[in-house]
């Protein structure tokens, strides 16, 4: 049976910089992430929509110390761009943000279309159980997915953890691809908190993706969680209504609808990453805060702490 040094769960931002930095530490040597999904990246979403791309989650990474090796790394690939804005410091992709996501996963072992289902401890491993597929060993694992999506395995696995963990709630979000027949106001490169219902709208021609008037619109959640069980239909219907309201001089040509159930977190965990058993973590913006930064705040903190660990099968607890 397969052993891994280190099996993490979920290629989300969290997932991929934690594997990013262990495979560079020179400690763990076999790295292996499981991502139930086509694809990597999680929130660092890009879709094509015929000749236009959009960034359907992140619309940028905000340089921080927590991104700066990132940064760094994306910089020195050329995939990087400044995000436009003048009123923060923050980069995106030259097409998009799955680009950076790719960037850091490439020379990382990933499997896609692989769900974990359930863990069990075998002294002095773990073994992992998938939905389809052998199962394999580990002698460590870090979930990184959703906290509900983590809980639900831990669960299924009849790990015992802090009860506590289960209240912590996500806040879903709608996510509105948006085509005009000309560009909105030059304010509209990027703008939060437009009014009761739109939390973001930003311009995916000001960032190089599109030649168009495409705008990515997030809905604030309390919008999104009173349409989020809407037809893509009647959310469109809603959406029309109110932007020919707010840009009467701008006609819209077409709406796509994306939904994130767990789009962030209501609360943070009162550490930056949890250790519910020897050799089981927790990590993600649960923990580190609800944004991309906040992911890698969880991500280095873990990260560092594995390196630290004077032995892969020491106590931890």
């Amino acid at each position: 049976m397969e052993l891994q040094d280190l099996l993490i769960v979920g290629a989300g931002l969290t997932g991929l910089s934690c594997a990013h930095s262990l495979s560079t530490s020179g400690k763990y040597l076999r790295i292996q992430i499981f991502e139930k999904s086509n694809g990597c990246g999680g929130r660092m979403a890009t879709r094509r929509v015929g000749e236009s791309k959009f960034d359907h989650g992140a619309q940028f990474i905000k340089a921080s110390k927590e991104s700066s090796k990132l940064i760094d790394l994306w910089q020195e690939s050329k995939v990087a761009c400044n995000f436009p804005s003048e009123n923060f410091e923050a980069i995106c992709g030259q097409s998009g943000m799955t680009q950076l996501a790719k960037i850091i996963a490439a020379k990382l072992n990933i499997k896609y279309n692989s769900k974990v289902i359930r863990l069990e401890k075998r002294l002095p491993y773990w073994l992992v159980f998938l939905e389809q597929g052998e199962p394999l060993l580990a002698e460590k694992i870090i979930l990184t997915c959703p906290l509900p999506q983590s809980v639900q395995i831990l669960r299924q696995s009849h790990i015992d953890f802090d009860q506590k963990l289960t209240g912590i709630r996500y806040h879903s979000s709608i996510v509105i691809l948006a085509g005009f027949d000309s560009s909105l106001d030059s304010e509209m490169n990027y703008r939060e908190n437009l009014n009761g219902d739109i939390f973001s709208i930003c311009s995916q021609k000001a960032k190089g993706l599109s030649v168009q008037a495409d705008y990515t619109i997030v809905m604030q959640h309390l919008w999104s969680a009173n349409h989020f069980d809407k037809s893509d239909d009647e959310i469109c219907w809603a959406i029309e209504k109110l932007l020919n309201k707010l840009f009467p001089k701008s006609g819209v040509l077409n709406l796509i609808v994306k939904k994130w159930r767990f789009a962030s977190p209501e609360d943070t965990w009162e550490r930056l990453y949890e250790n519910v058993a020897n050799g089981l973590y927790l990590a993600g913006d649960a923990f580190g805060g609800p944004s991309l930064n906040g992911a890698l705040r969880s991500s280095n903190h873990l990260s560092d702490h594995l390196k630290s660990a004077a032995d892969p099968f020491e106590s931890e607890n």
